[in-house]
């Protein structure tokens, strides 16, 4: 699902904080922010921001926006953003929402045999990393206390030769 894996590289997370987002989404003129239920594996973030972006096919706002107008009579008093494609529409698992970013990877041409849905935290801070953005707000943005763990896990060379986190990670594809 695309907005799963839009959501994984603007906002540099894993699935399992992924299958945490609530489906009280408050929008903004620019953003929106959404609250997590439940408790994170790590971190103090109690809802994540997204910003919009000038392409709506990419807009994460746009999607979220999309997809809770697509699924709200699906919902049935269910207050997770990602619901089940088929009856009964439940909430999905974690392992559910990796398998749709790994499709819409495999969708987009990576290469799934070597790129996980967990490849989207390292391929989106690296990248932002290499095109200027300051440690600090991909730290910020991945919810990291340090640089050494990104230096050491994440920071990964790209192949390919600022506003922000987001914006900078979409806007690569106006470059391959």
């Amino acid at each position: 699902m695309k907005v799963a894996c839009i959501l994984a590289l603007c906002l540099a997370t894993r699935s399992s904080d992924l299958s945490l987002l609530s489906a009280k989404v408050k929008f903004l003129r620019n953003s929106c922010h959404i609250p997590l239920l439940g408790t994170r594996k790590s971190g103090s973030q109690s809802n994540f921001v997204v910003t919009r972006f000038k392409d709506p096919r990419l807009c994460p706002v746009t999607l979220i926006k999309f997809y809770l107008h697509y699924t709200k009579h699906y919902r049935q008093g269910s207050q997770n953003l990602f619901l089940g494609a088929s009856k009964p529409f439940k909430p999905v698992s974690s392992t559910t929402i990796a398998r749709w970013i790994k499709s819409t990877l495999s969708d987009a041409g990576v290469n799934t045999a070597v790129f996980s849905a967990h490849s989207t935290r390292a391929a989106a801070t690296s990248f932002a990393f290499k095109k200027g953005i300051h440690l600090s707000h991909i730290l910020l943005a991945a919810d990291w206390s340090s640089a050494r763990i990104f230096k050491h896990f994440y920071n990964k060379p790209i192949a390919q030769s600022n506003k922000e986190f987001s914006n900078t990670v979409l806007g690569a594809t106006n470059n391959l």
